[in-house]
Protein backbone atom coordinates (compact mmCIF):
# COMPACT_ATOMS: atom_id res chain seq x y z
CA UNK A 1 0.00 0.00 0.00
CA UNK A 2 2.78 2.46 -0.31
CA UNK A 3 2.49 5.62 -2.06
CA UNK A 4 5.30 7.05 -3.56
CA UNK A 5 5.89 10.62 -4.36
CA UNK A 6 5.52 11.53 -7.75
CA UNK A 7 5.10 15.30 -8.54
CA UNK A 8 5.09 19.15 -5.98
CA UNK A 9 3.07 22.06 -6.88
CA UNK A 10 4.71 25.44 -5.59
CA UNK A 11 1.71 27.44 -5.20
CA UNK A 12 2.35 31.40 -5.86
CA UNK A 13 0.54 34.67 -6.56
CA UNK A 14 2.60 35.33 -9.24
CA UNK A 15 3.67 32.13 -10.74
CA UNK A 16 5.51 33.40 -13.61
CA UNK A 17 8.38 35.35 -11.62
CA UNK A 18 8.14 32.08 -8.59
CA UNK A 19 9.20 30.16 -11.90
CA UNK A 20 11.97 32.58 -12.95
CA UNK A 21 13.49 32.81 -9.29
CA UNK A 22 13.81 28.47 -9.39
CA UNK A 23 14.92 28.94 -13.01
CA UNK A 24 17.68 31.06 -12.19
CA UNK A 25 18.38 29.98 -8.55
CA UNK A 26 18.38 25.95 -9.55
CA UNK A 27 18.83 25.51 -13.16
CA UNK A 28 15.00 24.41 -13.24
CA UNK A 29 13.58 24.28 -16.80
CA UNK A 30 9.71 26.14 -16.01
CA UNK A 31 7.51 26.53 -19.33
CA UNK A 32 3.90 27.81 -19.23
CA UNK A 33 1.38 25.56 -20.10
CA UNK A 34 -0.22 27.27 -23.65
CA UNK A 35 -3.69 25.62 -23.07
CA UNK A 36 -3.86 26.34 -18.70
CA UNK A 37 -2.67 28.90 -16.40
CA UNK A 38 -0.18 26.24 -14.97
CA UNK A 39 3.92 26.19 -15.21
CA UNK A 40 5.39 22.95 -15.58
CA UNK A 41 8.88 22.80 -13.99
CA UNK A 42 11.59 20.13 -14.79
CA UNK A 43 14.31 19.40 -11.71
CA UNK A 44 16.02 17.02 -14.42
CA UNK A 45 14.35 14.67 -12.04
CA UNK A 46 11.71 11.51 -12.46
CA UNK A 47 12.10 8.16 -14.82
CA UNK A 48 14.88 6.74 -13.03
CA UNK A 49 16.65 9.60 -11.98
CA UNK A 50 16.93 11.01 -8.16
CA UNK A 51 14.28 13.69 -7.53
CA UNK A 52 10.62 14.62 -8.92
CA UNK A 53 9.40 16.96 -11.11
CA UNK A 54 6.55 19.08 -10.52
CA UNK A 55 4.17 22.74 -11.02
CA UNK A 56 3.88 26.14 -10.05
CA UNK A 57 -0.06 27.88 -10.07
CA UNK A 58 -2.22 30.41 -8.62
CA UNK A 59 -5.49 28.50 -6.81
CA UNK A 60 -8.47 30.46 -7.01
CA UNK A 61 -8.76 32.85 -4.67
CA UNK A 62 -4.65 33.84 -4.66
CA UNK A 63 -2.31 31.53 -2.99
CA UNK A 64 -2.44 32.68 0.36
CA UNK A 65 -5.31 31.03 1.71
CA UNK A 66 -3.34 27.60 0.69
CA UNK A 67 -1.60 25.74 3.75
CA UNK A 68 1.88 25.64 3.07
CA UNK A 69 1.88 26.95 -0.64
CA UNK A 70 3.16 23.67 -1.28
CA UNK A 71 2.10 20.55 -2.18
CA UNK A 72 3.83 17.36 -2.66
CA UNK A 73 1.54 14.60 -4.88
CA UNK A 74 1.54 10.78 -3.79
CA UNK A 75 0.25 7.85 -6.58
CA UNK A 76 -2.33 6.00 -5.18
CA UNK A 77 -4.52 2.94 -6.92
CA UNK A 78 -7.42 4.75 -5.36
CA UNK A 79 -8.22 8.08 -4.63
CA UNK A 80 -11.40 7.55 -2.60
CA UNK A 81 -9.83 4.58 -0.34
CA UNK A 82 -7.09 7.39 0.17
CA UNK A 83 -9.59 10.09 1.18
CA UNK A 84 -11.57 7.63 3.65
CA UNK A 85 -8.54 6.91 5.61
CA UNK A 86 -7.44 10.28 5.22
CA UNK A 87 -10.87 11.61 7.26
CA UNK A 88 -10.53 8.03 9.61
CA UNK A 89 -7.12 9.22 10.58
CA UNK A 90 -7.76 13.34 11.32
CA UNK A 91 -6.68 14.41 7.75
CA UNK A 92 -10.01 16.96 5.98
CA UNK A 93 -10.53 16.68 1.99
CA UNK A 94 -9.66 20.28 0.64
CA UNK A 95 -10.81 19.93 -3.18
CA UNK A 96 -12.25 16.10 -3.86
CA UNK A 97 -11.55 13.76 -6.37
CA UNK A 98 -11.31 15.77 -9.46
CA UNK A 99 -10.97 14.52 -12.59
CA UNK A 100 -7.42 15.83 -15.06
CA UNK A 101 -6.18 14.75 -18.26
CA UNK A 102 -5.31 11.30 -17.96
CA UNK A 103 -6.04 10.56 -14.84
CA UNK A 104 -7.25 12.25 -11.09
CA UNK A 105 -6.44 14.19 -8.15
CA UNK A 106 -7.71 15.45 -4.36
CA UNK A 107 -6.05 17.39 -2.40
CA UNK A 108 -6.32 17.14 1.58
CA UNK A 109 -5.05 18.63 4.93
CA UNK A 110 -2.97 16.26 7.25
CA UNK A 111 -3.61 16.72 11.26
CA UNK A 112 -0.78 19.59 11.17
CA UNK A 113 -2.78 21.50 8.78
CA UNK A 114 -0.08 20.65 5.73
CA UNK A 115 -1.63 20.06 2.35
CA UNK A 116 -0.69 16.95 1.07
CA UNK A 117 -2.41 15.53 -2.85
CA UNK A 118 -3.09 12.45 -3.99
CA UNK A 119 -2.68 10.85 -7.95
CA UNK A 120 -4.57 8.32 -9.57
Amino acid sequence: MSAPMMHFELWSEDPAKTGEFYARTLGWSVNAMPDAPYWMVDTGGGQGKDGINGGIFKPQGGASGWPGLLCCYAKVDSIAKALERVTANGGSVLVPWTPHGTGAFAIFKDPDGRAMGLWE
